[in-house]
C-alpha cells in the first residue's frame, strides 16, 4: 500500500509539472489579475499587516494578499502539511512551488500544542483547538513561502493598487479625515493621547489602514456595541497628561503675568468652576453632552486653556459614569459584547459563545438593511479583535442572509 501511495503521489507531481509546462503563464496577464483583485475593497483593508515597535511601523503583505497573488500567478502549488504529532506538539511543512520554474520554498518547524495567556501556558487537548493552533503557525510560513517565490516587484503592484483602492476617489488630504475622526472621537470622551497610544505613534504619521479601522471602532462606539475602555487605554492617557498639565503649570509659574493676564486668567478659573458644577449635577448624557459642545467653544474662543479643557474632560468622564450606571440599573442590560472583565482570560471561548448570542438577537430584531450594514460592520471589528471565531462569524452571515431575503 505504501508503495502505490508513493507512486501515486509521483504521478501527480509530474502531471502538474508537465501541465505547467504546456502551459505556462503570461506574467502580463496574471499581474493585471492580481491589479484587478486587489480593486475589491474588502480585500484591500486585510492586505496588509502592521504593528507598532520601537517607535516605528512594521507592515508587510498579509497572508490573504499573499494567497490571492499565488491565485492570480498561476502554476504555484503551495500549502500547510502536519508531518508527525506526537508528545504534545506537531512537526509542520509549508511550502510554496512554482510548477513552471521548479523554484521552491519549504519551512518545517514545530507548534506546541499551548496557548500563552495572561494567567500563564494552557495546554490544549481539544483537536479543534490543537488543529487552529496548527493552521494559525502554519499561514504565517506559507505566507513567507509564497512572498519567497512571488517576484518582489509583482508584489509592490498589488501593495500599491490595494493603497488606491482605499484611498478611493476621495481628493481630502489625509490630515483633513484625521482631525475629522478625533473630532467624532471626542463625542465619546477619546482623546488624541488615547488615540496614539493605540496606534503606537503619533497622529500624524497616521496612514489610511490605520484610519479606516479607527472608523469601525468608532461605529462599533456609535452603535453601542462595545465601550472605549475596550479599545483604549484610559489609565495611560491620563498619567501622560498629567505630565504635561504639571509641565504646563511649571513653565506658567516661572513666566510673571500682567494684571490684564491676571483678570483673563481668574475669568477663567470661574468658567471652569461654573461648568464643573453643571457637569456634576447633570442628570442625562444628552444634558453632558450639551456641556461638552459649550467646552469646546469656549475653548476655540480662548475663553478656557487647553489645561482647564482636559479637567473638564475628566469630570464629564465621571458624569458619563455616573448617569451610565443609573441607567442601567433602572433598565435590562444591554446586548453588547463583554467586557474582558467579563469573560475570564483563561475561557475566550464563553465570551464569544455569548457574543454571538448577542449578535443573533440584533439580526433578528433588525428591522432595515441599515441595521444590518452595521450588524456587518460590528461583527468584522469583533473578528479582528478575537471577540468571535470565523466559524461564527460565518454561521452569522448565513443568518443575515435569511435575514435579508424576508425584508
Amino acid at each position: 500500500m505504501t508503495e502505490v501511495a508513493t507512486g501515486r503521489v509521483i504521478q501527480e507531481v509530474q502531471a502538474a509539472m508537465t501541465i505547467a509546462k504546456r502551459c505556462p503563464r503570461d506574467a502580463t496577464a496574471a499581474v493585471e489579475r492580481i491589479r484587478k483583485a486587489c480593486t475589491r475593497t474588502r480585500l484591500a483593508e486585510q492586505a496588509i499587516y502592521q504593528y507598532p515597535r520601537g517607535g516605528t511601523k512594521v507592515s508587510g503583505p498579509s497572508i490573504r494578499l499573499a494567497e490571492v497573488m499565488a491565485q492570480n500567478w498561476g502554476n504555484l502549488d503551495f500549502g500547510i502539511v502536519e508531518v508527525e504529532q506526537r508528545n504534545g506538539e506537531s512537526d509542520v511543512m509549508a511550502y510554496c512551488w512554482d510548477l513552471e520554474t521548479n523554484t521552491r520554498q519549504t519551512k518545517v518547524f514545530t507548534v506546541k500544542h499551548e496557548r500563552h495567556t495572561r494567567n500563564g501556558i494552557t495546554k490544549l487537548t481539544d483537536p479543534r483547538d490543537i488543529y487552529e493552533m496548527v493552521a494559525n503557525q502554519g499561514a504565517r510560513r506559507m505566507r513567507a513561502c509564497i512572498l519567497g517565490v512571488i517576484p518582489g516587484d509583482i508584489q509592490d503592484v498589488a501593495v500599491e493598487q490595494c493603497d488606491k483602492t482605499l484611498a478611493g476617489d476621495s481628493s481630502e488630504p489625509i490630515e483633513d479625515r484625521i482631525r475629522k475622526m478625533v473630532a467624532a472621537f471626542a463625542n465619546y470622551s477619546v482623546t488624541p493621547e488615547m488615540i496614539e497610544a493605540r496606534i503606537g505613534h503619533k497622529l500624524e504619521a497616521m496612514d489610511v489602514r490605520e484610519l479606516l479601522a479607527l472608523g469601525r471602532i468608532h461605529n462599533s462606539l456609535r452603535d453601542e456595541m462595545s465601550t472605549r475602555e475596550k479599545w483604549f487605554d484610559i489609565a495611560a492617557s491620563e498619567t501622560v497628561q498629567s505630565h504635561i498639565e504639571q509641565a504646563a503649570k511649571k513653565t506658567q509659574a516661572d513666566v510673571p503675568q500682567t494684571p490684564e493676564e491676571n483678570v483673563a486668567e481668574q475669568a477663567a478659573f470661574n468658567l471652569r468652576d461654573a461648568y464643573t458644577v453643571r457637569l456634576d449635577n447633570a442628570s442625562d448624557l444628552a444634558e453632558v453632552q450639551n456641556l461638552l459642545k459649550g467646552i469646546e467653544v469656549d475653548v476655540g474662543t480662548g475663553n478656557l486653556s487647553p489645561a482647564h479643557h482636559q479637567q473638564l474632560k475628566k469630570v464629564a468622564d465621571q458624569a458619563f459614569t455616573r448617569i451610565s450606571r443609573k441607567v442601567e440599573q433602572h433598565t435590562e442590560p444591554p446586548l453588547d459584547p463583554p467586557t474582558p472583565e467579563e469573560v475570564a482570560d483563561n475561557q475566550p471561548e464563553a465570551g464569544q459563545a455569548r457574543n454571538a448570542e448577542i449578535f443573533c438577537q440584533r439580526i433578528a430584531d433588525a428591522a432595515s438593511m441599515e441595521v444590518i450594514d452595521r450588524i456587518k460592520t460590528n461583527i468584522l471589528t469583533c473578528v479582528g479583535t478575537g471577540d468571535l471565531t470565523q466559524r461564527q462569524s460565518q454561521e452569522l452571515h448565513k443568518l443575515i442572509a435569511g435575514r435579508e431575503e424576508k425584508m
